[in-house]
């Protein structure tokens, strides 16, 4: 009795071979191609973080910074939400696995950092109040504020 594989010439083995090596690239090259989409993409993220950060004043880190009396409070509050708006992106692109879990942890170890901030808590519910982010969001970036 004679088996199938016995049955296939040298050629139709090198046509095998040749398939097989090829589709073997062809899964490392989107490998790669995935690997640079994920990194322009977290470069992009960054990039737009800095630019919000750079708008707020230097005394937003101050544990006595009132949001309330002072004179560039609406610019403060836009830059605000850019940095909200944001933050709810970046946890969105986790949650439908678009981000992996190393770029989440840092994102989201900033976004608790930012929160334990008086300006960003101070900021944050006007900025809840005002936008739509959803019951989701906001009910975890207050407990992040806590």
């Amino acid at each position: 009795m004679t088996g199938f594989l016995s049955e296939i010439s040298p050629g139709e083995w090198l046509g095998v071979l040749v398939a097989a090596v090829g589709l073997y690239f062809v899964w490392r090259q989107i490998g790669m191609v995935k690997r640079q989409l994920a990194l322009t993409n977290y470069m992009e993220y960054t990039r737009r973080y800095s630019e919000i950060i750079l708008t707020f004043p230097d005394e937003i880190n101050y544990d006595d910074f009132v949001l309330e009396s002072r004179e560039d409070k609406s610019e403060i509050l836009r830059a605000m939400r850019s940095y909200f708006d944001l933050c709810f992106e970046e946890r969105d692109l986790f949650q439908r696995n678009m981000i992996d879990s190393e770029s989440w942890s840092v994102w989201e170890g900033g976004i608790a950092a930012a929160m334990k901030r008086t300006a960003f808590q101070q900021a944050w519910p006007i900025v809840r109040d005002s936008s739509a982010f959803g019951s989701d969001f906001n009910k975890w970036v207050d407990q992040l504020a806590k």
